[in-house]
């Protein structure tokens, strides 16, 4: 399971609209027009040698959404309540750069979430704690 996400480039001019074509072209939704909040922590999955700078955007539930196919296989809205209750992460037991290991998840509906986009939800998680 993962968040949208691409890789920027000379037209888009900067990240910020670099996040809005991604999620444009992933999902349909419009971010022009919606509030982003900000980023949170640069981040760098596994074993690549490239960094992720996660942003945060004010979408409501009710947004209407159309996957690409090519993109993305499914989505699901996922509440935020579900992120902010610890008994909600457990173990999962998967490969993290060629080793058998467990790792710790969220696990909604059957999905399992770990890796990079676990590590991205705790950070936003973790701030909003520290504002409450």
């Amino acid at each position: 399971m993962a968040l949208p996400g691409g890789r920027y480039t000379d037209a888009d001019g900067d990240l910020v609209k670099t996040v809005i074509r991604e999620v444009r072209e992933e999902t349909s939704v419009d971010l022009g027009s919606r509030a982003i909040l900000g980023t949170l922590d640069e981040i760098a999955p596994g074993n690549f040698s490239i960094r992720v700078t996660p942003y945060v955007a004010l979408v409501p539930e009710d947004s209407s959404v159309k996957i690409a196919p090519e993109e993305i296989e499914s989505f699901l809205w996922v509440p935020l309540s579900f992120f902010r209750d610890e008994k909600n992460v457990h173990p999962y037991h998967g490969n993290r750069l060629g080793l058998e290991q467990d790792v710790p998840s969220y696990q909604y509906l059957g999905q399992h979430v770990w890796g990079m986009t676990f590590r991205i939800i705790r950070d936003f998680v973790a701030r909003i704690r520290s504002r409450h």
